[in-house]
């Protein structure tokens, strides 16, 4: 399910951001590195 949701907020930061998906999954690292995305998997 973590791989799902990640990929939502990639789609998302694609689709209404204007993002490339090369982009949005930088925007991704971007937001974990600055503790803004934890993924909490159990």
């Amino acid at each position: 399910m973590a791989k799902d949701v990640d990929q939502a907020l990639k789609d998302i930061a694609t689709t209404h951001g204007g993002m490339s998906p090369d982009e949005s999954t930088a925007y991704a690292r971007r937001l974990a590195s600055d503790k803004r995305y934890v993924r909490d998997v159990y």
